[in-house]
């Protein structure tokens, strides 16, 4: 129950049954009154397990789990390893000052160390980005959707972006509302998703697809371009002032956008670097 009270906002769902052995699987039958069956995987005092294994099949509920296409059903297990760390991180935070019970309060400190743990797992390789990586991984997941330490590498990376707006994870409700069954490309798939979704979660998702394409504005490029205004403005003294509080602005502009992450601009084409006009804004 805490790992699901973490997961996700309240939901108007029917009851789950949990069984504590043969999964940790989420069955697509339905029980008669319409009850979901979750059985896990564990037993005894192992609430991280707990935790860990129900959380993530908790997360298939809230996708609306559907069998359909599977090309990109490691989508779906990676929000659902990414709900398991989530849920993990913010019980280890909670049971700090409100466990569920007083003699459980120490127990926060292993929640966090075992989402440590997972968060280690789930490190890019160095000096690549997640689109260089997805890249690279891409036709696998597309064949297999849970291969764990993939998917653990695409929730660690949207991680941040959940628990700074976690009120959108009720988004994911709309994750399989377009799958009928047929092939899609995995853009055209989140292309769908943000459709789908209400128009409250839309901007959410869009920043999520953002996580996965190139950058927008070469960092590189741009730093390089403020330098060389800023390193004009100091070789030419005789600018006229006016003209040298423009070059000052443009390369502090520059640099602005670059610090704050903004990727409204694709990278700069070599005709540019060359000399072609090209827009700042």
């Amino acid at each position: 129950a805490a790992a699901a009270d973490e997961a996700a906002r309240p939901y108007d769902l029917p009851p789950i049954l949990v069984e504590p052995k043969a999964g940790p699987i989420t069955l697509f039958q339905r029980e008669p009154n319409g009850e979901y069956r979750v059985r896990l995987n564990t037993g005894q005092t192992f609430w991280c397990q707990y935790a860990y294994q129900f959380a993530h099949e908790f997360c298939h509920i809230l996708c609306n789990y559907r069998e359909g296409d599977a090309s990109n059903k490691w989508f779906e297990e990676s929000l659902c390893e990414l709900a398991s760390i989530f849920a993990i991180r913010a019980m280890a935070k909670s049971w700090q000052t409100s466990p569920p019970y007083p003699n459980w309060r120490d127990f926060s400190k292993s929640l966090q160390s075992y989402a440590d743990d997972l968060v280690k797992q789930g490190q890019l390789p160095p000096g690549t980005p997640l689109p260089d990586w997805l890249k690279a991984n891409l036709p696998e997941l597309a064949k297999k959707a849970d291969i764990r330490d993939k998917n653990r590498v695409v929730a660690v990376a949207l991680l941040p972006l959940f628990e700074k707006a976690p009120e959108h994870w009720e988004a994911v409700g709309w994750l399989n509302a377009a799958d009928t069954g047929s092939k899609r490309s995995f853009p055209v798939y989140l292309a769908d998703w943000q459709a789908e979704a209400p128009r409250k979660h839309k901007v959410f998702i869009v920043v999520a697809k953002r996580s996965f394409e190139p950058p927008r504005w070469d960092d590189r490029v741009a730093e390089a371009f403020m330098k060389q205004c800023l390193s004009m403005g100091e070789r030419q003294r005789g600018l006229p002032p006016r003209l040298e509080q423009i070059l000052n602005r443009l390369a502090l502009s520059v640099e602005h956008r670059v610090c704050r992450g903004l990727r409204r601009h694709g990278p700069v084409s070599a005709a540019s670097s060359a000399g072609a006009e090209q827009p700042v804004y």
